[in-house]
């Protein structure tokens, strides 16, 4: 198996697992470029990289819920100033 095919084969599994998170294809793209970049550039090996972009990933998700609440969030009421 190539690094190639390595690498596409990695990113089917990361989009499904995203795809459980509620991410889109786009964010799962953009953590995995970051993840490999780091890894050539540290030599990790692909287990590394397949947890580091899952703890990315879950990071991720975990912000993306947190705006989503924040969004929902009535906003306080104001007391008039007596």
């Amino acid at each position: 198996m190539t690094d190639t095919d390595t690498s596409a084969a990695e990113l089917r599994g990361l989009l499904r697992f995203a795809l459980g998170l509620g991410l889109t294809k786009q964010t799962v793209e953009h953590i995995h470029a970051a993840v490999a970049k780091e890894a050539e550039a540290s030599g990790a090996d692909l287990e590394w990289r397949a947890t580091e972009a899952r703890k990315r990933m879950l990071a991720a998700a975990w912000e993306g819920r947190k705006a989503k609440l924040r969004a929902k969030r009535k906003p306080a009421r104001r007391v008039p100033a007596g």
